[in-house]
């Protein structure tokens, strides 16, 4: 999810400072929960899910690459 994000973001604002972004702000997922079609049955993030899961499968089970992170849990930056 998140590699799709960063590749969306490149994409939507080439040659920004914002273009070339590794990241994104982590609130900034809840902007898609809010946002909402017309009918109010889906979000945003539910639509979105929808696509990776039909394009790109693999993508959709990112739990694996979060393995790693339980070590760093304890560091502040």
């Amino acid at each position: 999810m998140s590699n799709f994000t960063k590749n969306y973001q490149k994409n939507i604002e080439p040659g920004t400072a914002r273009g070339c972004a590794i990241g994104f702000r982590l609130d900034s997922l809840l902007k898609l929960t809010e946002t909402h079609a017309r009918n109010n049955r889906i979000t945003l993030m539910h639509y979105l899910c929808k696509v990776l899961d039909d394009k790109l499968p693999e993508v959709v089970d990112f739990s694996k690459d979060l393995t790693g992170l339980e070590f760093g849990h304890g560091i502040f930056v």
